[in-house]
C-alpha cells in the first residue's frame, strides 16, 4: 500500500492502531489459513473414512439364522475372492448347499444366489468385530429371514 494521496494520514493512522501489515496482506494471510484449515479438515476426514472402512476377509465362517416360516438354522459358509471386486460364497446349512456371487460396498456386503431352483438375495451388515449379520429373502415367497456370519475359529 502506498502512504501518499488523500488517505495517507488514515492510512498511517490504521498501521500505527492495528501494529500489523495492510488489510491485504492480512486478508491474504487470512484466506491461506482458511485453505489450510479446509485442507486439514479434509484431510482428517478422508483419514477417518479409511479408518471406519470394513473388510470382509476370505474364509470360513459359522451360519445361524431364521428361515422364512421363523425357525432356525445353522450351518457354515466359505467365502472365496474372485476378482478384486468380487467373490463367491457358498452355504451348508442342514446339508443344502447353495453357491452365490458377493461383493462389499462399504460396510454392506450383498450375495446373489441359487436355492434349489430359486434365486435369493442376502444384504449383510458388516460389523467392527468381522461378523456379519443380514436379511435375505428368495424369489417367490413373502417374508425375510435373517442370518449371521462369524469367522470360524
Amino acid at each position: 500500500m502506498n502512504a501518499s494521496g488523500p488517505c495517507a494520514p488514515l492510512q498511517t493512522l490504521w498501521f500505527a492502531r492495528n501494529n500489523s501489515e495492510p488489510r491485504e496482506g492480512r486478508a491474504a494471510s487470512f484466506g491461506g489459513l482458511v485453505r489450510r484449515l479446509l485442507l486439514a479438515a479434509a484431510l482428517f476426514l478422508a483419514a477417518a473414512a479409511a479408518g471406519n472402512a470394513q473388510t470382509v476377509n476370505a474364509g470360513k465362517y459359522t451360519v445361524e439364522g431364521t428361515n422364512l416360516d421363523g425357525s432356525s438354522y445353522s450351518g457354515t459358509a466359505e467365502i472365496t475372492l474372485a476378482s478384486e471386486t468380487t467373490c463367491v460364497i457358498e452355504w451348508d446349512t442342514a446339508g443344502v448347499k447353495s453357491t452365490g456371487v458377493c461383493m462389499l460396498n462399504g460396510n454392506a456386503f450383498a450375495a446373489a444366489y441359487v436355492l434349489g431352483d430359486v434365486l435369493g438375495l442376502i444384504v449383510y451388515k458388516v460389523n467392527g468385530d468381522g461378523s456379519l449379520d443380514g436379511t435375505w429373502t428368495i424369489t417367490g415367497k413373502d417374508g425375510s429371514g435373517t442370518e449371521t456370519l462369524a469367522e470360524a475359529k
